[in-house]
């Protein structure tokens, strides 16, 4: 591959950027497929998915025969985001981490997998058992060092569209940069211009002033409780919204997988990330807002677990108790509208307390 010894193939993979892959044999060959987030995520950036054929080259030899991304650069199938494909298995191999697991083999459960940082050939007794002391060094002999260490590579901040020029300009790939019909070409062509709103005013978030953001959270929040203007505005535009819009979101939003469903639960505190609301003074809530609206989520097991299952124990829970579960969307809090779910499913009222009182149990109810 070109694009195989690219440093963002291997920066997507230490930042954590690329999913899980999934793999799948077909014959002699083997596809690899993962989400990659981009590189500038944010509103209607979506992950680009990217897959890699590997076919087999004689007996201990493979290659990568074909590949392909959805990102723009995907169709000439040698992107930075196929590559952190390459990477992530190279590293794999490398550090341990590939091959088969103990769950792999018959009556090997519970012996701990091969991947420790500790040799497992030292004897017993020559394993330090003792708590670490500051005063007495650390004996690294039996350590294995599995990749040295990498320096942060920072890129330079360009402050203006000049200084974007005069980079293009002294680049290695000012020729690239003047490739005719390109994104990067367009926008070094282009005037520079600035957004100004109706009152003729340039837009710049920095320019808006905030005010008063003190509140009593103990009762239902107001939009007259609301101090601060721009907030105010932002909260009554599409946080605030009246009980028909609501009906009409969790309607739309049944799928649980649209832009609405993704944006309707951006602007609220879902009950899924309700724990990781900062609590106390010292929490940056700006780093709370960051993660939210630009999440690099890519799922796990259990996410996993829950798209083949609940499908499954959703029959089996309809067949055991005679009930309908039906889909449900984005439930809005009428009361505190900035907070919302997202049930797996709903019952009709008058059935669920027939079976709460027929086996005893407690039925929960959203407002």
């Amino acid at each position: 591959m070109k694009s195989f010894r690219s440093l963002w193939g291997q920066n997507y993979v230490n930042s954590r950027w690329l999913g899980d892959i999934q793999s799948t044999d077909v014959g002699q060959n083997v596809f690899l497929k993962a989400k990659v987030s981009p590189s500038q995520p944010g509103v209607g950036r979506a992950d680009y998915h990217a897959w890699i054929l590997i076919a087999s080259d004689g007996e201990d030899s493979y290659k990568i025969e074909n590949a392909s991304c959805t990102c723009p650069a995907g169709l000439e199938r040698g992107c930075s985001h196929i590559s952190a494909i390459g990477y992530a298995v190279v590293m794999a191999w490398n550090q341990g981490f590939a091959g088969k697991s103990v769950t792999d083999f018959p009556v090997s459960w519970g012996k701990g997998a091969t991947s420790s940082a500790v040799d497992h050939q030292a004897e017993l007794k020559e394993i330090d058992f003792s708590r670490p002391n500051k005063n007495k060094p650390i004996n690294t002999d039996n350590i294995i060092v599995r990749c040295k260490p990498q320096k942060e590579f920072r890129f330079k901040k360009l402050e203006s569209h000049n200084e974007l020029v005069e980079f293009s300009h002294s680049s290695c790939l000012s020729k690239k940069f003047q490739c005719k019909g390109t994104i990067i070409n367009k926008i070094l062509l282009s005037e520079p211009c600035q957004l100004s709103t109706s009152a003729g005013k340039t837009s710049n978030p920095k320019d808006v002033h905030h005010g008063d953001h003190d509140l009593d959270y103990s009762n239902p929040i107001n939009i007259a409780d609301i101090q601060c203007q721009p907030c105010r505005d932002f909260y009554r535009k599409y946080v605030h919204l009246s009980e028909n819009k609501i009906d009409e979101v969790c309607l739309n939003t049944t799928e649980q997988n649209s832009d609405l469903w993704f944006d309707s639960r951006k602007v609220r505190i879902p009950a899924s990330v309700a724990n990781k609301v900062p609590k106390t003074s010292k929490a940056n809530p700006q780093n709370f807002v960051t993660n939210h609206l630009y999440t690099r989520f890519k799922g796990n097991n259990a996410t996993q677990h829950g798209k083949v299952s609940e499908p499954i124990a959703k029959e089996i829970f309809e067949k055991k108790f005679d009930l309908e579960v039906k889909n449900c969307g984005t439930v809005i809090n009428k009361d505190e509208p900035f907070l919302s779910a997202s049930p797996d499913g709903t019952i009709d009222d008058e059935k669920s307390n027939e079976v709460a009182k027929k086996y005893n149990v407690k039925i929960l109810h959203y407002a």
